[in-house]
């Protein structure tokens, strides 16, 4: 894989919501590279082993186009690297049972925005910014859940070292920034079944539980070592029902979201909710050579109070985005050439 981007980047002085003076000007470009094989043993006795392995380079480079008395040259590159193995095993054990487990290391860089933003001001990129790499272990089962249904369960821990955390200053808020945690430590599980209920009707549900939290993570003014990671919820359900009645359909989802820390200590959080939608629709309406599915649609059926995202450590206690409340929606797709 090649890849090769190039842009110039200006920031302003913000001043009162209108531009305001020159602050940075460069041209930044990025190289990256990444190498990668994977190979497949199937073994008579049923087992089926994977491994593979990628090597990923990662060139970053400024040319700084504001240079003067009081702004020095900040032309610099940056390169990252890494090598990540990754091995896998799948067994048939029969009776529509399959057992598979899996590790994997894994390397993501900064983006160029996250690597060029320093609370300094200054241009060319950060020199403390390192790259997050993980390593996880995953396990678990899938298969049939009777005649009508499917289901998997799995296990998973990742740990990590140099996670991106985003953070804001008081003197630009609402412009993020990043910094690297020591270490973090991901660990959860997660299960779906997917059944047939009758001839027109199913359902989904799928749980995911997580415990992520900094196993050592020390800044300038404050020890998070031992703290929930913010911007993840411990606990998520995601239902839904459908009904099947010759072109008519009904859809209902509802979705359970936990508590979510929003600051590295733990002392905001956004609360919990339940948000349910509805769809009606009608498919295959034919028009003489076109054909309409119209449908209706309610979102956010109980019109519940709940922050649909969240900005990890904003300033000012800005944390929380509220989601739209109770909204209809009116469609129709229209196809042809069937």
């Amino acid at each position: 894989e090649l890849e090769f981007q190039s842009d110039e980047r200006f920031n302003w002085r913000n001043s009162g919501g209108e531009r305001g003076d020159l602050l940075l000007e460069q041209l930044e470009r990025v190289r990256g590279s990444g190498l990668f094989m994977q190979g497949r043993l199937d073994l008579d006795s049923g087992p089926s082993l994977l491994a593979g392995l990628r090597y990923d380079r990662l060139s970053f480079s400024a040319t700084d186009r504001f240079i003067s008395a009081e702004n020095p040259d900040d032309s610099g590159e940056r390169v990252m690297d890494a090598l990540s193995p990754s091995a896998g095993l799948l067994i048939d054990a029969g009776n529509d049972l399959e057992v598979f487990a899996s590790v994997a290391g894994s390397f993501e860089t900064p983006t160029t925005t996250e690597i060029v933003n320093r609370p300094s001001g200054a241009g060319g990129f950060n020199p403390d910014l390192e790259p997050q790499k993980g390593f996880t272990i995953e396990g678990g089962i899938r298969g049939r859940a009777g005649d009508r249904g499917t289901f998997e369960l799995a296990l998973f821990q990742t740990k990590l070292t140099g996670e991106l955390v985003p953070f804001e200053v008081p003197s630009n808020p609402g412009l993020t920034y990043y910094q690297n945690a020591g270490r973090s430590l991901y660990r959860g599980w997660e299960a779906s079944l997917d059944t047939r209920l009758s001839e027109n009707t199913s359902a989904r549900i799928a749980y995911t539980h997580v415990d992520g939290s900094f196993k050592e993570f020390i800044t300038d003014d404050a020890d998070y070592s031992d703290n929930q990671i913010p911007g993840l919820a411990p606990h998520r359900i995601d239902g839904l029902f459908q009904v099947d009645l010759d072109q008519f359909y009904l859809t209902l989802r509802g979705l359970f979201q936990d508590d979510i820390p929003v600051d590295n200590s733990g002392q905001f959080t956004s609360e919990s909710f339940f948000v349910a939608d509805a769809r009606l629709g009608f498919e295959g309406l034919d028009l003489g050579g076109l054909e309409a599915s119209p449908f209706v649609a309610v979102q956010n059926v109980l019109d519940a109070w709940y922050n649909s995202s969240v900005i990890v450590n904003a300033f000012g206690k800005r944390f929380y985005e509220p989601g739209p409340g109770r909204t209809f929606l009116l469609g129709l797709g229209i196809s042809w050439g069937h």
